[in-house]
């Protein structure tokens, strides 16, 4: 039965799979222009993978958006059927059914699809269910798209979930039509048009008749999306949307002769996804100014805009109705009116010379436009990010209008960003996909002015590789003072801890010469069998899944039935992150304070145990643990005094709630029903004993709650063994 379940659920995604992409086609087909030098099926495929994938789920998202209806499979493929009759309707018109583009150039492009399909494939591969976050803005806003979520959210009007409207739009029909496996298989199509549209990007930026330029086309298919900055984020997330779909973008804008009208659609798509791509926009000004013939520059722009503003109408109407204004967007509104230099109160942290002296945000060790160029440097490694600053000189010299073009896309982004100081979410720093393809561009072309002209181009590259790396050295000494107004915006948070900070500093500003792949693999391996196991498990049976686990355990990764009971214990006397062997096995014959193996009870209940103080830290710590009978026993160290009185349980639900389904897989109610513990006389305040079953275990500390940074550690625990692995900064999405 569950091979014929897989046959048949491969069989219908294969069915729907080919229903999106036919209709693409038959939108793509009604571009027909003139032959170029370039022509190549590449961007009529990918024009149909933009239609099939994106701009087909974005309107199907619409019709429902409006007047708050779930989202069924029929809407999806109505719209596609329709969509497919008007773009047939129209080519039947047309001198030829079939472009030119479209018969010719098969036999290089072949090869170009095989290896990209595989690149898809493999993050189909890669996806991390272990730390899929159920309760994140994207999941919480899907859910209520498909009307699955316990209370009726009328998305026009609200603004509690902090997400742009552009991926839900497109993450919705993928999973109202491949259900559960609509989330990895969106995954696995970013990988796919990342690498098909760097491949294209790279062959008209470096000439597709030059050899250079064919393996420089080559090279981006396969760096853009498996290098090691973007390759580990382990799951969907916000700015992989707006890498891969962008990616499908660039190729036309560079052309002599550009569908605009698709362009404008596009654009308007990734700017739904990530608002602050609407400072590229001058990009997209440029192009239109300097690619068409001049008298059809205002042409270009009277099709690009109104359909630009048309797709991007559905932000600014929420924005409106949701947020009271179109200027305003969806994370207004977090952070209470702060003065600023020049322009007064502004609801945001920006740093100097807006704000009152240069800062950075609690917990990173640099301002936030430091931050930014030690992760790239720090993945990329030196000699790729020295690459980027000869690569810019270099292509300002052979392309000037192409490199203004990504000068404009980079310069405006970079700075908005640069001088904001909330950075506190860990995802924050892929906000760079946004400007990655330029990154990538420059540092290409830094690499290709070095072989055309070692000797120019060479020593500059050592001098600078040298350079940055004794810069990134030297950065280790640099101490600037955080941001102390965070604390009042994220009233009651911890404050950050030097020796935190410091081992963070450390990390980001050990550079190496090369790519650093290592960072692309925790919480589980790249080619863990685990990733392999779940994806059958998924065909089988693709129910979406609302049941959490706890951060970096499958689903299938529990306790199982009849594992002997092990009794370990935690010393909190020291810093978790400094401390080894801060959990351990117990001694022989110790007294058990808490058995986490005894399930006896009709429904166990999980514990605080509250009040313990150590020298390390001046806020009084509880101890949070799962309830025994718990798939995966686990513990979490907050930095909170508990409470029981009904006000203390709200205060502590609103705040710690969905970290705590993040990092344990708790129910959404089980901090309501959790008991304050008592220990028995005489037990050490700072050492604490627990039973738990053989099996996985978690650990987890509370770090800066309001910016959702945790560190976890996690053991498979026997009778005889116990070694956390860790920590590990919690990713989420």
């Amino acid at each position: 039965m569950d091979a014929l379940a897989f046959i048949w659920h491969l069989i219908l995604g294969l069915l729907i799979t080919a229903a999106l992409l036919g209709t693409g086609l038959l939108v793509a087909c009604n571009w027909q222009p003139e032959r170029q030098p370039d022509d190549s099926p590449v961007f009529h495929l990918m024009m149909a993978l933009a239609w099939g994938f994106g701009l087909v789920p974005f309107i199907a998202f619409a019709i429902v958006f409006f007047p708050n209806i779930a989202l069924v499979p029929g809407i999806t493929l109505g719209v596609a059927a329709a969509v497919a009759l008007i773009a047939w309707s129209r080519l039947r018109r047309l001198p030829m059914r079939v472009p030119v583009q479209l018969r010719e150039g098969w036999q290089e492009l072949r090869p170009v699809l095989g290896v990209a399909l595989a690149i898809g494939a493999f993050y189909v591969l890669k996806y991390d269910r272990s730390v899929c976050f159920l309760e994140s803005c994207i999941h919480r806003v899907v859910i209520q798209v498909l009307k699955m979520h316990d209370q009726d959210v009328h998305l026009l009007y609200s603004n509690r979930d902090d997400q742009r409207l552009g991926n839900p739009a497109v993450i919705s029909s993928f999973v109202v039509l491949y259900r559960g496996l609509g989330f990895r298989l969106l995954y696995g199509f970013l990988g796919f048009s990342a690498a098909l549209g760097g491949w294209a990007l790279a062959r008209r930026v470096f000439g597709h008749e030059t050899r250079a330029g064919r393996v420089l086309a080559w090279a981006f298919l396969v760096f853009l999306p498996l290098n090691p900055y973007v390759a580990k984020i382990p799951l969907l997330d916000e700015n992989l949307l707006t890498l891969g779909f962008s990616s499908l973008m660039f190729p036309f804008l560079l052309r002599a002769r550009v569908p605009w009208a698709h362009m404008g659609l596009m654009f308007g798509l990734v700017v739904m996804m990530q608002h602050a791509a609407i400072l590229c926009g001058l990009a997209i000004c440029w192009a239109i100014w300097v690619y068409p013939e001049r008298e059809k520059r205002l042409r270009a722009f009277l099709i690009a805009f109104p359909l630009f503003v048309l797709v991007t109408s559905v932000c600014h109407i929420h924005h409106y109705l949701a947020l009271g204004s179109l200027l305003k967007f969806e994370s207004f509104g977090q952070i209470p009116a702060f003065p600023h230099r020049f322009f007064g109160m502004y609801e945001g942290l920006l740093q100097w010379p807006f704000g009152p002296e240069l800062v950075r945000t609690p917990w990173n060790p640099f301002p936030t436009f430091l931050m930014w160029p030690l992760y790239l440097a720090d993945m990329l490694g030196l000699v790729l990010f020295a690459a980027i600053g000869l690569g810019l000189v270099w292509l300002a010299r052979q392309q000037k209008k192409d490199a203004v073009f990504w000068l404009l896309w980079f310069v405006l982004p970079y700075i908005a960003l640069s001088l904001q100081e909330n950075w506190d979410v860990p995802n924050k720093m892929g906000i760079i996909y946004m400007v990655f393809h330029p990154i990538l561009i420059w540092a290409f072309s830094g690499i290709l002015a070095v072989v055309r002209q070692p000797l120019r181009y060479g020593i500059p590259l050592g001098v600078l590789s040298f350079a940055f790396g004794a810069s990134a050295e030297a950065l280790r000494h640099l101490k600037v003072p955080e941001d102390l107004r965070y604390y009042v915006a994220r009233f009651g948070e911890r404050r950050e801890d030097p020796e935190y900070v410091a081992a963070e500093r450390d990390l980001v500003t050990d550079v190496g010469p090369w790519p650093d792949y290592s960072r692309i693999g925790p919480p589980a391996q790249v080619f863990d069998p685990a990733k392999l196991r779940t994806l059958v498990d998924e065909i089988i049976d693709p129910t979406i899944d609302r049941k959490g686990t706890p951060y970096g355990w499958f689903p299938h990764e529990t306790v199982k039935p009849g594992a002997p009971r092990v009794v370990l214990e935690i010393d909190l006397r020291q810093k978790p992150l400094t401390t080894k062997g801060f959990v351990r096995l117990a001694p022989t014959g110790s007294a058990v304070d808490f058995d986490l193996t005894d399930a006896t009870s009709d429904e166990p209940v999980s514990l605080a145990l509250d009040g313990i103080t150590v020298s390390w830290t001046p806020r009084p710590l509880t101890l949070l643990l799962s309830p025994a009978g718990n798939p995966i026993a686990g513990v979490y160290l907050l930095f909170e005094p508990w409470g029981d009185s009904a006000e203390r349980r709200e205060y502590l639900q609103d705040r710690y709630n969905r970290g705590l389904q993040m990092v344990l897989g708790w129910h959404p109610s089980e901090l309501f029903r959790t008991k304050t513990a008592t220990r028995p006389d005489g037990a050490d305040p700072q050492v604490v004993r627990i039973a738990v079953p053989a099996g996985p275990f978690s650990f987890v500390e509370s770090v800066n709650n309001s910016g959702q940074l945790y560190y976890a550690w996690q053991a498979e625990v026997t009778p005889d063994h116990v070694a956390l692995d860790g920590p590990r900064k919690v990713f989420h999405n």
